[in-house]
């Protein structure tokens, strides 16, 4: 106990005296031998954060209630995150150029860019639990609760995105387009594609979940001091070094290391000879008809192609019609009409959405 107050008081006078001391005197010195290198120093600059930039004192990104904000994601101006969505890595927001509203547990992924092309009266309005996907390009346009924006799609200003709705990936929706609710549009310009099942609307709502899981983990790790880095480091290799010899063994004999000293020896020492190697091997040209199994017919037969069922499957396909097996629509198939199934394997734990959010 004694020793551990000993401890203490010596890291704080550490980190409150004797640090700030040499740090200054370190500043100092980089002063002045820069003033005597006279037009040959340099100078160090500081790239500040991206990620909360204010336009004035009363125009600044409002992010304390997001559930994660990357570190190198950009974020300026008008911005207001509500609880439970995050801004993933290089998204860029500009409140600067429009209002940005992001509601509760939406998820705006990799490099997307949400600006205006008209500063002028513009807004980019994105309800709950709303999924952008990454390198996709919002203008001022108004994604409802629920909608779903795949990768790389963009959207013109003024487009209105109805819950349950899907924008395929890659997609173009011209300005002023409204995407009806549990709708598929794809293409460039988007059209209507085919309707949302009632699967697909129960898998969105579980990615969505699971993204959000995967921010907080992230929330977590990025925002560590340097110092529990370390300790989290540390903890890690005491907890690999501290098994028995016996988990220790069997752990490297799962992954094809060498088990013991011996081992170990014999694989890192190039003087021990390899005895697998033939005199003569290195003389030899590679053959690619030497292990053909033409020498061992028995095993050919067992382990071997069996080329009468490939002639019967090739002939089958020489014989048969293109589109046969497809019934009488072989472009677009008929969809099974019956969702019972899945309506019943997926309302017994989840809901059927009725109009309600799903928090």
């Amino acid at each position: 106990m004694f020793r551990r107050i000993i401890f203490h008081r010596l890291e704080r006078f550490t980190l409150g005296t004797i640090a700030p001391t040499f740090r200054n005197l370190g500043q100092n010195l980089f002063k002045t031998g820069s003033q005597i290198c006279g037009p040959d120093s340099h100078s160090d600059q500081l790239v500040r954060s991206m990620r909360c930039v204010p336009i004035n004192n009363t125009v600044y990104p409002k992010l304390l209630t997001a559930d994660w904000v990357a570190p190198n994601a950009t974020i300026i101006g008008d911005v207001e995150v509500d609880s439970g969505s995050s801004i993933w890595h290089t998204a860029v927001l500009r409140g600067d150029t429009a209002k940005i509203r992001v509601g509760k547990n939406s998820l705006i992924q990799d490099r997307a860019i949400l600006k205006s092309s008209n500063i002028t009266d513009s807004e980019i309005s994105i309800g709950d639990n709303v999924f952008v996907g990454p390198n996709t390009q919002l203008d001022a346009c108004t994604l409802d609760d629920f909608s779903f924006v795949g990768m790389g799609a963009t959207i013109g200003r003024g487009v209105v995105v109805e819950p349950y709705a899907v924008v395929a990936a890659g997609s173009v929706v011209p300005e002023g387009t409204v995407v009806p609710s549990g709708q598929v549009w794809a293409g460039h310009p988007a059209q209507y594609l085919r309707d949302l099942t009632q699967e697909e609307k129960h898998q969105i709502a579980e990615n969505l979940i699971e993204l959000q899981q995967l921010s907080q983990l992230y929330c977590e790790e990025t925002e560590k001091s340097f110092r529990e880095q370390q300790d989290h480091i540390e903890d890690d290799l005491l907890r690999a070094t501290s098994f028995s010899e016996e988990v220790r063994g069997l752990a490297h004999k799962e992954a094809g290391l060498p088990i013991d000293k011996d081992d170990a020896q014999y694989i890192s020492d190039p003087r021990v000879p390899n005895i697998s190697i033939e005199p003569d091997q290195g003389d030899r040209t590679w053959s690619p008809y030497e292990q053909d199994l033409s020498r061992f017919p028995e095993i050919f037969k067992m382990y071997g192609e069996n080329f009468d069922r490939y002639e019967q499957v090739k002939k089958r396909f020489e014989t048969e019609q293109p589109g046969e097996q497809m019934g009488e629509h072989p472009i677009n198939p008929q969809k099974p009409t019956d969702q019972s199934p899945w309506e019943k394997r997926y309302d017994d734990y989840m809901p059927r959405h009725k109009g309600q959010l799903l928090q």
